[in-house]
């Protein structure tokens, strides 16, 4: 899994215009493999001339960060301050996913542990705890994760944000209409573990449905095949109709499970 591990220190609390040290470490398949460390000051004019100004050392940090996953602690109040500050300097905000690692660890484990991450205070930790996390749920899927834990993934770009939120419970039936596929544009996207992707198209056919090889603005469903579920990143068409969704287009992604239970279920019905 690739990932950001986040964390901010204001070197005075009472004082926002104190510097501030943000630490970002990049984690790819477990190893740190790059990191960034800066101070910085809020202010435009800096009480300390040897500190730079956020607008100073913000390239970096948005390249570093931009369309990854960040994880953090206290995650929405740390990406609020970067929003924040470049709110303040008119500066474009990076598309990041993100989660918190708190959260997760409150949903899935034990009061000890759940002490022990509140008191995490460097960036490296942070990416160790939520390896350590990964390794007692014994899963190397986020998805999973936030699944067991009812939680979904915070988005934030310049336009918009979609908070981290308590995932709802619903049964396949609520969730997708019995002529799910009818009149609707379906795009397939990573290998298929069921069947070819030709044999699934005829079954998109079958059920009334159209599909296409492009995700659009206009696309209705986007299939993950479970072959990439596993995948260290995510698909170019993943991430796009990720962005339409964020953008408010009625885009909806699912798993090739739940493709084939909906398949299923029309198939029967109209026998």
């Amino acid at each position: 899994m690739n990932f950001i591990a986040l964390h901010i220190t204001n070197h005075d609390h009472t004082n926002r215009s104190s510097p501030y040290t943000i630490e970002l470490i990049q984690f790819n398949e477990r190893k740190i493999i790059d990191s960034l460390t800066v101070k910085f000051n809020l202010e435009n004019q800096s009480v300390q001339q040897l500190v730079p100004t956020f607008n100073e050392i913000y390239e970096r940090i948005y390249h570093f960060v931009n369309e990854q996953l960040v994880i953090g602690v206290h995650i929405e109040e740390q990406l609020q301050l970067l929003r924040e500050a470049c709110n303040s300097d008119e500066l474009n905000y990076p598309f990041v996913e993100y989660c918190c690692s708190a959260q997760l660890t409150q949903r899935l484990t034990t009061n000890a542990i759940k002490k022990k991450e509140m008191s995490i205070d460097n960036a490296i930790l942070v990416g160790q705890s939520f390896l350590q996390l990964l390794n007692e749920q014994k899963t190397s899927s986020l998805n999973e994760l936030l699944q067991r834990a009812s939680l979904t993934i915070g988005i934030q770009f310049a336009t918009y944000h979609r908070p981290i939120t308590i995932r709802k419970e619903h049964h396949l039936e609520n969730l997708y209409p019995k002529d799910s596929f009818t009149n609707k544009t379906v795009v397939f996207t990573g290998s298929l573990k069921s069947m070819l992707r030709s044999q699934a198209a005829r079954l998109v056919h079958e059920v009334g449905g159209v599909c296409s090889g492009n995700v659009t603005q206009t696309t209705d469903f986007v299939v993950i095949g479970s072959g990439s579920i596993r995948r260290q990143s995510k698909t170019t068409k993943q991430v796009r109709a990720e962005r339409f969704i964020a953008e408010g287009h009625p885009v909806n992604i699912m798993d090739e499970d739940t493709f084939l239970q909906l398949i299923h279920r029309h198939l029967n019905e109209t026998l």
